[in-house]
């Protein structure tokens, strides 16, 4: 009710700066807590080496750290899911 009875130049100033908040807002980059999917090196604790947006990035990742790291195990998880392990090589 109180909208209808503003000023229609305040309505102006009002739409405008909520469209701009808006654009702003989903231009805003991705903290790396909310990537879900990550890449982790598990020795005595849980090491993350990477997080990615993209499944097909995080696989990519997951793979070079896999080859990086031949000795340890690495996860390559989607929040709490493992998507896939690697086996250590002795």
């Amino acid at each position: 009710m109180y909208l209808v009875t503003c000023r229609p130049d305040l309505l102006d100033i009002l739409f405008t700066f909520r469209s701009l908040t808006a654009f702003l807002w989903r231009r805003l980059p991705m903290l790396p807590e909310d990537l879900p999917f990550r890449v982790i090196r598990v020795i005595s604790e849980d090491e993350v080496i990477t997080r990615a947006n993209n499944l097909l990035v995080g696989r990519a990742a997951y793979e070079t750290a896999v080859r990086l790291y031949p000795r340890d195990v690495i996860h390559y998880r989607d929040g709490a899911r493992i998507i896939a392990r690697s086996k250590p090589k002795a």
